[in-house]
């Protein structure tokens, strides 16, 4: 697969090569790490963007990008900055115009996997429909059957993990922060969430018996176990499957190898 390289500070002080899943003529779908926003949103002033480091490579004409036939960068959908997965960008107003009349006409899906605590009664598929709206006072969104937008998100249990369960979240239409809204109104708590619940971040301590380390341990995954793994969109010709950070990847094995001893 493709890279484009994003130097300090672009995106931050860290240097980022992150990979193309998947490029046709004037369209691409760019990995989004964790930490970097997709476009600027008022919830995160402060945040890298991705959008503006995008454009700032084309600008400077960088020849790793002449392949894939960009000008003005648009993206499709907003992603929480919180979360890892993938933006589709479209370089041309042609482009970014059916694009986002497909993503708006539900003929499109994104698929997002999360590990949650146990809290759940049961394990059965369901669907959340709960209206959403944006806090008055807070940086979030909140359930409103007065003023809030429709939104839809369908949850299937994907398999234990000792005191966590792995889910899947397909959303036709993504609000920023849906997932994380719907399933904490829904009793699944996203393992590293500090939002919408308190979920605190595992740690090899908690599960390895005698356990010798640091005095100061880091969490097997600093951040939010949420991550976008696959895009559906017509205009894209096939399902994009987007693969988790390294980090995310390497925590969810360890876990189940600890609890499959």
């Amino acid at each position: 697969m493709p890279f484009i390289g994003f130097p300090s500070p672009l995106l931050g002080e860290q240097t980022y090569r992150l990979t193309v899943f998947a490029a046709q003529a004037g369209v691409i779908v760019l990995e989004k790490p964790p930490g970097v926003l997709v476009d600027r949103h008022p919830w995160y002033p402060d945040s890298p963007c991705l959008t503006e480091a995008l454009q700032s490579q084309l600008d400077a004409d960088k020849p790793e990008l002449d392949r894939f036939a960009l000008k003005h960068v648009r993206p499709v959908y907003l992603l929480d900055p919180e979360a890892s997965g993938a933006v589709v960008y479209c370089g041309t107003a042609d482009l970014s115009a059916k694009f986002r009349n497909d993503y708006g006409s539900n003929v499109c899906m994104l698929r997002f996997q999360f590990l949650a605590r146990n809290v759940r009664p049961d394990t059965k598929p369901f669907t959340c429909e709960l209206p959403l709206a944006v806090h008055a006072k807070k940086n979030e969104l909140l359930v409103s059957h007065r003023t809030g937008k429709q939104a839809k998100t369908c949850f299937r249990h994907l398999e234990s993990i000792g005191p966590y369960s792995c889910w899947e979240a397909l959303v036709p239409y993504y609000r920023l922060h849906q997932v994380r809204c719907h399933a904490a109104e829904c009793g699944l708590h996203i393992v590293g969430e500090d939002l919408y619940t308190q979920e605190p971040l595992p740690y090899l301590s908690q599960f390895k018996r005698r356990y010798k380390g640091r005095s100061q341990e880091r969490p097997l995954y600093p951040g939010i176990y949420l991550h976008l793994a696959e895009v559906q969109m017509p205009a894209l010709g096939h399902p994009v499957e987007i693969l988790p950070p390294q980090k995310l990847k390497v925590a969810l094995e360890r876990l189940s190898k600890m609890h499959a001893l």
